[in-house]
């Protein structure tokens, strides 16, 4: 799945939107979806092997289906039409929650009604079994007429529709949990995808959402945690020791958006982060939550740090921010890859895009070396100020 990942944030760089699965859209693999070709935006779906819980059995049937019948009308016509074995609640929740049958039903409202749905599809099997032997015994057919009528819920909340698309499909893909606050973050923290270029023992301080939580016991019986976080550049460890989960034992629960502070251990050639101090993150009042933290750090008793005395300086690396436009020439996106793969260095690189009416903001997982040089060249491409140290 990290090359999945690594593939899709090109495409984006690229001003190519990458889409959630589609039942009325998506093949087995991923596929550009047609109606986009017309376009001057290209729109590439994921494929439904990509979802967790599906089997190339029903995907086989729901593609082959849609083939011989056309597009899915809504959710009743679907469950009508598809006739499989693994059509059941397992295939139904791994759908509903992977957003693959939004354009039929609403994913909540599936997952609610899932007893009834089953009822219906059961009772559907059940018509169409009695319906083929009276074609031998010329006996009537039996129509129920049968609706489907689900109760009206609550649509899914926004955060539960994100950690399912995380859980089935891998990655965040209709957006990420810190899309909107990355820009802010970035001022107070490093990216995830940069700690490589970070010194060992080096303080850091890291922000982002938590993704994976294991816990395990120190010989003493103490209990310690290994956290994953992910930001919208990647993902790294976090390693919470004894002390420090006593101090907050609540803090460290999965989706929560933290920021962490520590110093890096890159033993085995991984970096991760050996946490000294963290705190959770809520959209309200982000910059003077995170304002407070910094001053927290510095003011922490020296016992509390891995280095005693006066606080270390906290690396922060300086981002550079690229505006493109869109969409993008492939030919001028093909030279620009290739300039910034010449011009590897520390530097976070940061994607300003220009979309009508709005303005799109990515943290990539590239690293760069900021110079002349390169200023000169992407000026020279897409124009003068095209690139910069981030604000």
């Amino acid at each position: 799945m990290d090359r999945i990942a690594i593939e899709v944030e090109e495409c984006r760089q690229m001003g190519i939107e990458v889409l959630s699965p589609d039942v009325n859209e998506s093949f087995a693999d991923f596929g550009v979806v047609a109606e986009s070709l017309k376009t001057e935006k290209p729109r590439i779906r994921f494929g439904l092997l990509a979802v967790k819980g599906l089997g190339e059995n029903i995907v086989n049937e729901i593609i082959e289906e849609r083939k011989r019948g056309g597009k899915y009308k809504d959710f009743e016509d679907f469950l009508s039409r598809v006739k499989s074995k693994d059509l059941n609640k397992r295939s139904l929740e791994a759908m509903a929650r992977a957003g693959v049958l939004d354009s039929l039903a609403e994913r909540n409202s599936i997952l609610v009604n899932m007893d009834k749905i089953l009822a219906f599809v059961q009772e559907l099997n059940k018509e169409q079994n009695v319906n083929q032997n009276s074609l031998f015994d010329l006996s009537p057919q039996i129509d129920i007429s049968s609706k489907l009528k689900l109760e009206t819920v609550d649509p899914l909340e926004k955060k539960q529709k994100l950690t399912w698309e995380k859980e089935y499909l891998g990655l965040y893909v209709s957006e990420h949990p810190l899309s909107d606050i990355q820009p802010q973050i970035r001022n107070y923290a490093v990216a995830c995808s940069a700690l490589k270029g970070v010194a060992d023992g080096a303080e850091v301080r890291v922000a982002g959402v938590i993704t994976a939580v294991k816990k395990i016991f120190t010989k003493k019986g103490d209990a310690m945690l290994f956290v994953k976080i992910e930001d919208t550049s990647g993902d790294t460890e976090i390693l919470v020791f004894p002390k420090v989960l006593e101090q907050n034992p609540h803090l460290w629960q999965p989706d929560s958006i933290i920021i962490c502070s520590g110093k890096v251990s890159d033993k085995d050639g991984e970096s991760k982060v050996l946490c000294d101090m963290a705190a959770i993150l809520n959209h309200e009042n982000l910059e003077q939550t995170m304002s407070n933290f910094v001053v927290a750090v510095r003011e922490r008793p020296a016992g509390n740090r891995f280095r005693r005395g006066a606080a270390p300086k906290v690396f922060v690396e300086k981002t550079v921010l690229l505006k493109l436009p869109h969409p993008l020439d492939y030919n001028l996106s093909k030279e620009l890859k290739r300039l910034i793969a010449d011009n590897s260095g520390n530097n976070a690189l940061e994607i300003l895009i220009e979309k009508p009416g709005r303005r799109e903001r990515i943290m990539t997982s590239f690293k760069i070396n900021y110079g002349e040089s390169l200023k000169k060249n992407v000026d020279s491409l897409l124009g003068e100020g095209s690139i910069a140290y981030s604000d």
